[in-house]
């Protein structure tokens, strides 16, 4: 008999401001989900916002953590990182068939420059050239992957209302 997988990890997809922190938040609030954050842990380890020294470091702790959390009882894990690009959404669906977990995509297209804006408001002035960057990398979820996206109105659906938050939360690309 084959066991049924029953663990979610549902990773963001968005560049760096685009309200993919502020979302993780409500569901925290709302739902009661556990996230795991990059940017935390890099906190936690030196204290900037980013040091490539740690990022070998860092990535292994968010794979640490996710495993934990599952073997604690959490059935679903939200992964607060920005997953632009194929190749880091693949490497969780790997550990997924390893592991016994199912990944699942929320994308976030808010246009980048509400992103900048809100970098500039947020004294972040060092983030518009990496949402440059980000944009520019970003690949679209593939057939496959928009299988298992979840859209505007699945039950992850946000607290607030998109429209007065200025926030475009697509599960379609």
């Amino acid at each position: 008999m084959m066991d049924v997988i029953t663990n979610t990890l549902v990773l963001t997809v968005g560049w760096p401001r685009a309200g993919k922190s502020f979302w993780c938040s409500q569901m925290i609030k709302e739902k009661g989900y556990v996230i795991v954050n990059p940017d935390s842990i890099r906190l936690a380890f030196h204290g900037k916002a980013f040091d490539s020294a740690y990022e070998n470091r860092v990535w292994k702790t968010v794979e640490i953590m996710i495993k934990s959390l599952f073997l604690a009882g959490h059935s679903t894990v939200v992964l607060d990182a920005t997953s632009v690009t194929r190749k880091s959404r693949k490497k969780w669906e790997k550990i997924g068939e390893k592991e016994r977990f199912t990944v699942k995509y929320i994308v976030f297209n808010t246009p980048v420059p509400i992103c900048e804006q809100r970098a500039q408001e947020g004294n972040r002035e060092d983030l518009i050239s990496v949402i440059q960057r980000m944009f520019r990398q970003y690949q679209p979820l593939n057939e496959e992957e928009q299988k298992n996206c979840y859209p505007k109105d699945d039950l992850l659906k946000p607290a607030f209302n998109q429209d007065e938050e200025n926030y475009e939360l697509s599960g379609l690309v």
